[in-house]
């Protein structure tokens, strides 16, 4: 299946992992073009795929650097895959107030991305935004961040309202819910990584035009609530 992504630039942000690995071969293989938003963590291995590998801050205003970089190397941008760092695990009753309002930097420096890249998206008219979270945000568990409980909602309020917006202008705004471990873990999960990497390579591809606005829960089923 030919799913449209010859010379496409996508911009990856999210941390060095095998989840990163498994996105920009996916991609790579398709013939797109990727460049990599890497938080917190060396790019090493990536570094050898022919990907541009940009260290990317997603708490503060650089995190704008990976687009210019995507603009200035091939002159378009046409899609934007994110998925932020693991958030503090602490109870309530230790987090400082601080803590809390740092934990917003993340969301705030994606939304200053989104604004930043939005505007080349509807000028070609055609665009995607893929938001990768966690499970918590449908099966609240007491292990899980509670700031995560939070936060995530609020991103995936974001990326449905921004789907409204944006889908006249032929940009499609999707998330998709992992199990924690997936996002965050270095170890290999090679299964569930290979298939999320295949969803998103095709929620950013050409043959996905009427998929909007829809949050997909990627667990195998472990999750016992309807929606």
């Amino acid at each position: 299946m030919d799913l449209g992504l010859a010379q496409k630039v996508i911009v990856l942000i999210g941390r060095c992992s095998p989840l990163a690995e498994a996105f920009i071969s996916e991609l790579k293989n398709e013939g797109a073009n990727v460049v990599f938003g890497c938080i917190e963590h060396k790019a090493t291995d990536i570094l050898n795929t022919g990907t541009i590998v940009v260290p990317c801050d997603i708490s503060s205003e650089k995190a704008n650097e990976v687009i210019n970089k995507a603009i200035e190397t091939y002159g378009r941008l046409d899609a934007i895959v994110s998925w932020l760092p693991p958030l503090s695990l602490e109870p309530i009753d230790e987090m400082e107030d601080k803590n809390w309002l740092e934990s917003w930097n993340p969301v705030i420096g994606l939304v200053r991305v989104y604004k930043h890249a939005i505007p080349y998206m509807q000028k070609q008219k055609w665009g995607r935004l893929i938001y990768l979270g966690t499970t918590s945000v449908k099966e609240v568990k007491s292990s899980q961040s509670e700031i995560g409980t939070v936060i995530e909602p609020g991103i995936l309020g974001l990326q449905k309202t921004l789907s409204g917006e944006l889908g006249p202008h032929g940009i499609l705004v999707n998330s998709i819910l992992v199990e924690q471990d997936v996002v965050t873990t270095y170890q290999n999960k090679r299964k569930d990584i290979d298939e999320v990497a295949a969803l998103i390579t095709f929620l950013v591809s050409t043959r996905s035009s009427y998929i909007n606005g829809v949050t997909i829960t990627l667990d195998g089923g472990k999750i016992t609530t309807l929606f």
